[in-house]
């Protein structure tokens, strides 16, 4: 008899088995900042959810052991240099690390205190527990990558499980080798993925279950959970929280309570977010450049900003890569093959879900809407980073890393598959013959630039 795994199944096994082979053969500190990712949950662990300043320095006093552990391991040495490697050696030496009560040093990183303290609450849980067992800080730190691997898997088994449709797609998304990668790190994106994953499938659960007749106060009570968590997360994707108002009249008992439970929810939302803005305030988080001088930039020269924002997305092609899968800091990519295979599987998802499928004009709206937020939050993304990122000279913004649209994917090609019945209407000669003439377009562009002075 065989045994016919589903797709949840399929990621709690893979994600168990190769997370915790990313977890344990990804040498300390070399995922991408890693260090302040360390900081912050170790400070969190130490129940400091806000991070100090003190005369104009972000950052708090830590055990002064961690600089030994950090030594030890090589942190700063394996970083984007191939020729230093890991070894059992090393870590055996730094093993032999402990913390020293009443020993600390000030440690330096504004890069990780502007994340609300609830994405470090998984790795601050692991760090804690080594703490109080007295261990080294080697098993500290591998404790911390352990639980926020965990509530990462937590989190999207649900995800696979309660999405309506596209199941596949976000089986694939959430096992992807850069997903993967920072949820088996001690990154804040562990719990953002998660957390965004989650809360989309249980507002599609919400919407397209038709055992569902109507949505009651537990229902909405966890939706709202999700929503701070997705608004705790990062404030670009503060836009999928708005996403609530999907939610069908039909399945509440009138208009009053639909516009009680999504005030209610986008209210709380927003509350996560404007607090936490508050705090940072008060400590005085700086970015590399002044955002209000890049806003004055985006208005004095908006073409010249559209033209960036478009570039950044034609000819910066390592963000796809990237999207797929980097390693260490950004420096180890997986291989180009690997990339082409993942969205051509992604593709092939969705198109396999499109196959014989028909929608209400309802779900139609549905799909316009989400397809709206998934391109508006790509451009305050981007828009973002050029705001608060060193720009260097060039036609791209800088700072952009492709892990960053993994959310978004997921609300992207959930658009496409509800505009299924208009994507039908359109004749196949048509679609042949404009992506064609747009692959042809971008080549002679790049013919131009190489070989005749712009």
């Amino acid at each position: 008899m065989s045994i016919k795994l589903k797709p949840q199944h399929i990621f709690l096994l893979l994600a168990s088995i190769f997370g915790l082979l990313w977890v344990l053969l990804v040498p300390p500190f070399q995922s991408a900042d890693e260090f302040a990712h360390f900081y912050r949950a170790y400070e969190i662990s130490e129940r400091n959810l806000v991070t100090e300043n003190i005369d104009g320095q972000i950052g708090n006093y830590l055990p002064s052991a961690i600089r030994d552990f950090e030594a030890a391991v090589g942190g700063g040495t394996i970083t984007r240099n191939y020729e230093n490697k890991a070894s059992i050696d090393i870590l055996k030496d730094a093993a032999k690390i402990h913390v020293t009560p009443g020993e600390n040093d000030f440690f330096l990183f504004p890069s990780s205190a502007v994340y609300h303290p609830i994405v470090y609450l998984p790795q601050a849980i692991g760090i804690k527990i080594g703490s109080l067992l007295d261990t080294n800080l080697l098993v500290t730190f591998y404790l911390g990558r352990f639980f926020n691997l965990f509530a990462y898997i937590a989190m999207t088994y649900f995800a696979i499980k309660l999405i309506p449709k596209l199941k596949y797609t976000l089986l694939l998304l959430s096992i992807m080798p850069m997903t993967l990668n920072q949820a088996a790190s001690l990154s804040a994106d562990a719990l953002t993925n998660g957390a965004l994953f989650l809360f989309f499938a249980y507002l599609m659960y919400l919407i397209f279950n038709i055992e569902i007749k109507h949505i009651n106060r537990k229902q909405v009570f966890i939706l709202l959970v999700l929503t701070c968590l997705v608004a705790a997360s990062k404030n670009a994707y503060f836009l999928f929280c708005l996403l609530v108002v999907l939610l069908p009249k039909e399945k509440t008992k009138g208009f009053k309570q639909y516009i009680t439970y999504v005030s209610a929810i986008i209210a709380s939302g927003l509350l996560v977010v404007i607090s936490w803005m508050i705090v940072l305030k008060y400590i005085h988080v700086t970015f590399p450049i002044d955002p209000k001088a890049q806003l004055l930039t985006v208005f004095q020269h908006p073409f010249q900003f559209t033209e960036k924002l478009i570039n950044t997305f034609v000819e910066f092609d390592y963000l796809y890569i990237q999207f797929v899968g980097v390693f260490g800091w950004g420096e180890t990519s997986v291989h180009y093959l690997s990339g082409i295979i993942f969205l051509c599987l992604l593709t092939v998802s969705v198109i396999i879900e499109m196959k014989n499928t028909d929608h209400p004009l309802n779900d139609i709206k549905r799909g316009f809407i989400l397809f709206a937020a998934s391109i508006l939050t790509v451009i305050i993304i981007a828009s973002t980073l050029y705001l608060t990122w060193t720009q260097e000279a060039g036609n791209v913004i800088y700072g952009i890393q492709g892990r960053y649209f993994i959310p978004v994917s997921i609300i992207f090609l959930y658009s496409i598959y509800l505009l299924t019945p208009l994507i039908k209407r359109i004749r196949q000669q048509y679609v042949y013959s404009i992506l064609i003439i747009v692959v042809l377009l971008l080549s002679l562009q790049k013919i131009v630039h190489r070989f005749w002075p712009v």
